[in-house]
């Protein structure tokens, strides 16, 4: 007769392994659709791409590069960098000299409010007045390189009257094994799932509708907010405005990181979610199920009582959510190919080693960043202090980037 706790812990990891394999199946399947017809020239608006600047993201050079060869007919880019000192400007003058192309505009950041964050100020600064004959906006971030064909794609459910919204998904790929990296590539992995089915907008890669954008009740709630994403996706869905995600946009991002830096956006991702998002209490018990259950072996080792099958059922249970990753992964690769782009492969045993070592460590930094994020009531973001009071209620304390350059 098996005993309580072991029957327990069976029926949890099948139930939670049949509940994540059904949203990595939805995601797979999405990556795998056949390919959407892109629309013709004399089918796109005029568009606009904002793009808000602090500091030189270490790829930023090559994202203006790729955005200034974008196949759209008509799209007007207004760049908004933090401050006449920011490094961000020399950047700007390598990539297009002392005089911008004709169809880039470069501002300082002067609307600065103090209930939102400086991105934030950015956005609602560059569209506060944009031309009527816009129909979308899009907004990118400096750490997202986009491909020949990006805006068009973004542009492309909004211009069909299929959404109000339309947004990429990030796709983390370090080149090097380090902890910090993996940690992230798994976070990543795992985030995908929830993304696509709480409908939550990626701020990195995202376009509007200009007349959604235009609307008063949205800038009213964005000029309180942490996050841009969060907000616009969530008025979209309150005023029945469906969110796309083109299966093609996938965005890359190639950068380094340490475990340290890793989990401090992880917790700033969930500050996030938590104040300007109602799918919160779901990304709350979806972390605490996962990590709490990639820990069983951790409760092994200090000696949980657990029968034999209940070892089986967490060895089956990481086994088939390892092969779900990793097909999901083969999914990302299959649309990257599409475009002639490639990501470090897992070819090299060291590779394995080091990304079951994450794998093992990550529950328990997403664990320790969820409990963080519930009581956190300041953050540091690129050297901002924010004061977190509640939903949509952020106030900024200070700037001291210069003094603190790890925030």
């Amino acid at each position: 007769m098996l005993d309580l706790l072991t029957l327990t812990i069976t029926i949890s990891l099948a139930c939670l392994l049949a509940w994540q394999m059904v949203m990595k199946v939805r995601v797979i399947r999405h990556f795998r659709q056949p390919l959407p017809t892109l629309i013709e020239d004399r089918d796109c608006p005029r568009a606009m791409v904002v793009l808000c600047l602090r500091g030189g993201d270490p790829y930023l050079q090559q994202t203006l590069k790729l955005l200034m060869d974008q196949d759209y007919p008509r799209y007007l880019v207004r760049i908004v960098v933090d401050s006449p000192g920011d490094e961000a400007h020399e950047v700007l003058r390598q990539a297009f000299g002392e005089t911008p192309p004709s169809h880039v505009e470069i501002v300082n950041l002067t609307e600065r409010h103090s209930t939102c964050s400086l991105k934030i100020c950015g956005l609602l600064q560059a569209t506060r007045t944009v031309p009527d004959d816009v129909g979308v906006v899009a907004i990118l971030d400096g750490d997202a390189i986009p491909h020949a064909s990006w805006l068009r794609e973004l542009a492309m459910p909004i211009v069909r009257g299929e959404a109000g919204v339309s947004t990429g998904i990030r796709w983390y790929a370090p080149r090097r094994s380090t902890l910090g990296g993996l940690c992230r590539f798994w976070w990543n992995s795992a985030a995908m799932a929830i993304v696509k089915q709480q409908q939550i907008s990626w701020g990195g890669t995202m376009a509007v509708r200009g007349d959604l954008l235009r609307s008063g009740e949205l800038r009213s709630r964005l000029q309180r907010a942490f996050g841009e994403d969060s907000v616009i996706s969530g008025y979209a869905i309150e005023v029945g405005e469906p969110i796309a995600f083109p299966p093609t946009l996938v965005i890359v991002n190639r950068e380094e990181t340490s475990v340290r830096d890793f989990y401090r956006f992880d917790v700033r991702q969930l500050v996030s979610g938590r104040t300007s998002h109602k799918a919160w209490p779901s990304l709350v018990l979806h972390s605490l199920c996962s990590s709490l259950t990639l820990m069983y072996p951790l409760w092994r080792l200090c000696g949980l009582p657990v029968g034999a099958l209940a070892d089986i059922a967490f060895a089956v249970y990481c086994l088939i959510l390892w092969a779900g990753e990793l097909a999901q992964a083969q999914a990302i690769r299959a649309v990257l190919a599409t475009r002639n782009e490639t990501i470090t492969g897992w070819n090299e045993f060291g590779r394995w080693v080091d990304s079951a070592v994450a794998l093992m460590v990550l529950p328990g930094l997403h664990l320790l960043a969820v409990f963080h994020a519930m009581i956190l009531r300041r953050v540091c973001w690129r050297g901002v202090w924010y004061r977190i009071r509640g939903p949509l209620s952020v106030t900024i304390e200070r700037d001291d980037w210069a003094a603190d350059s790890n925030c």
